[in-house]
């Protein structure tokens, strides 16, 4: 794939469950700068584990290699976006809804 390098694109899921949730943490907060320009900014964290197997052999180059995105159970996906509140939510995000 021209400027992939040696990179392909995986699709990752499980058996019998369509889509899959990935646990990330996500705040925006206000920087400035050195002439005090101030400016809003996303910032965005995904939860990983240790490469499984498979992922192992996905994920095998750079600073996160054997890395894997971590995968909730079904019981633990709900817990996460349900502990989720409207009012913790900036204005531009709307409410999640559990797909079931």
């Amino acid at each position: 794939m021209k400027g992939w390098k040696k990179k392909v694109p995986y699709f990752i899921g499980a058996e019998g469950r369509e889509p899959l949730y990935l646990p990330g943490l996500y705040e925006r907060h206000k920087t400035v700068d050195e002439d005090d320009v101030a400016e809003r900014v996303g910032s965005f964290g995904m939860l990983t584990q240790a490469a499984n197997e498979v992922m192992a052999n996905i994920h095998n180059e750079g600073p996160n290699k054997h890395r894997m995105p971590l995968f909730l159970p079904e019981d633990l996906e709900r817990q996460w976006i349900d502990d989720i509140q409207e009012e913790d939510m900036p204005p531009n995000i709307s409410p999640v809804t559990y797909i079931q």
